[in-house]
């Protein structure tokens, strides 16, 4: 999931495991809630935010899933679930997913970057991805770039803009 301060702003780009969230964070924190790509400009410069989940060619099965669990009846259904049968649900299809995702790593990853390049050569200046969870800095022609910004729990690696800059910086413990 990718979090980003814009003017005291704080807004949250759902991921993967973030389908049911509801209003909880919009409600009581005024955190803006994007369930797919977030676009904004900024000193003149075009970002496109999303996730990432389903960019890969090989995600065919993954995109209908995504709009099984997406479906609002199914959402409700789930929210009916007891957490003791609910949790170990959504854990076992999370681990499935993962497991089935690192055995195609490099192929994805030239279909972000092909993905990032169409979105650049299409007037966005700014492309930032998460849902790989490896970090990436990608510049292209004319200062563009994409980023996917890894994670927080490994690498413990997030993006900066400043000063018209866009660049992957690590916390240092």
């Amino acid at each position: 999931s990718v979090v980003s301060l814009l003017n005291s702003k704080v807004f949250y780009v759902a991921g993967n495991h973030d389908f049911w969230m509801r209003d909880f964070l919009t409600r009581e924190l005024d955190i803006h809630i994007y369930k797919d790509e977030f676009v904004f400009e900024e000193e003149g410069k075009k970002f496109w935010i999303y996730h990432g989940d389903g960019i890969a060619k090989a995600d065919k099965g993954y995109r209908l899933m995504k709009k099984v669990f997406r479906y609002p009846l199914n959402i409700k259904l789930y929210s009916l679930l007891h957490p003791d049968w609910g949790i170990p649900l959504a854990k076992f299809v999370s681990h499935t997913s993962r497991k089935h995702s690192r055995e195609r790593d490099l192929k994805d990853e030239q279909d972000y970057l092909e993905y990032s390049e169409n979105l650049l050569k299409n007037g966005y200046d700014f492309v930032i991805l998460g849902h790989r969870h490896k970090p990436l800095e990608h510049s292209f022609q004319d200062g563009k770039k994409y980023l996917n910004l890894g994670d927080w729990i490994v690498h413990n690696s997030y993006g900066v803009y400043e000063n018209g800059e866009l660049k992957l910086n690590y916390f240092k413990r």
